[in-house]
């Protein structure tokens, strides 16, 4: 078991705020945060707040919250990141068929790893989203979508897409895109 301590700068037990230890035990990496009335424990678990366990999984024991890309526009405005979370909202209508063009993908994931995204949209009746380019490059294969075939764009609302991208290989279009879509109005 291995620790290092952070500390605020105040003196006494108090001045402790936070703690990373290894577990050799279990192989497990340890995150821990203190406020004013926690007495440090060296090894204990009554105050986990991140563990990354050995085979390189997080657990968060406080949930997560995340940020998202609120682009402002629509997707014919060009070319998206993914930043600031995993989601990116567009609020301008969308009309007709749309490839959206997601970068800073291929030189981030390996061959075996895979990324998962959502896609809000505000269809305005026509608005699709049929394709996806990672880093400007068409994958391999189309879409494989849930139900078998592109969804409709929704008549109001916004359209929520969920997408899993699977990289199978080392080439640029090596990848394999799952996709669902679902109107909320």
């Amino acid at each position: 078991v291995g620790y290092l301590l952070f500390a605020d700068g105040k003196t006494g037990s108090e001045r402790y705020k936070g703690q990373l230890a290894y577990n050799h035990s279990n192989n497990s990496l340890n995150l821990y945060t203190y406020d004013d009335t926690d007495i440090i424990n060296l090894g204990t678990d009554n105050t986990t707040r991140v563990t990354i366990d050995g085979n390189g999984t997080a657990i968060f024991k406080a949930g997560l919250a995340e940020k998202f890309n609120n682009v402002g526009s629509t997707m014919a405005s060009g070319t998206h990141a993914i930043q600031s979370g995993n989601i990116i909202r567009f609020t301008g209508n969308e009309n007709g068929t749309n490839s959206l063009n997601i970068t800073g993908i291929h030189s981030t994931l390996a061959n075996g790893e895979a990324l998962s995204f959502t896609v809000i949209i505000s269809p305005n009746g026509s608005g699709i989203i049929n394709a996806i380019n990672i880093d400007g490059v068409a994958p391999a294969t189309a879409i494989q979508w849930s139900g078998g075939s592109v969804p409709s764009a929704g008549a109001s609302g916004r359209d929520v897409y969920t997408f899993t991208v699977l990289k199978i290989g080392t080439a640029t279009n090596a990848y394999e895109i799952y996709g669902a879509a679902t109107n909320y109005a």
